[in-house]
């Protein structure tokens, strides 16, 4: 399977969409520190909602995911997780 990773924007805007609508997810990654390190990237790989999740937030979180597809991916009443690896 093919792993497309979005990118950090993607990420940010689909978490602002829906925090605008009241619904917070969480998001794991790394950043790589600059006193040890010359590549100060930051890098997300993998974004996750546990609480309570209405259908529509559900809906949107897979359409979201769908065009990435994860590594894995739970998709359920109160708990939404997107991974990259």
């Amino acid at each position: 399977m093919m792993n497309c990773t979005p990118t950090i924007e993607s990420f940010l805007e689909f978490a602002g969409e829906m925090k605008r609508k009241g619904f917070d997810f969480k998001f794991e990654g790394f950043a790589f520190d600059p006193h040890f390190e010359k590549d100060r990237s930051v890098c997300l790989e993998g974004i996750y909602r546990q609480e309570d999740c209405t259908p529509e937030i559900g809906l949107a979180f897979a359409k979201f995911v769908s065009g990435y597809q994860p590594d894995e991916l739970s998709i359920k009443e109160s708990f939404l997780m997107a991974w990259r690896e």
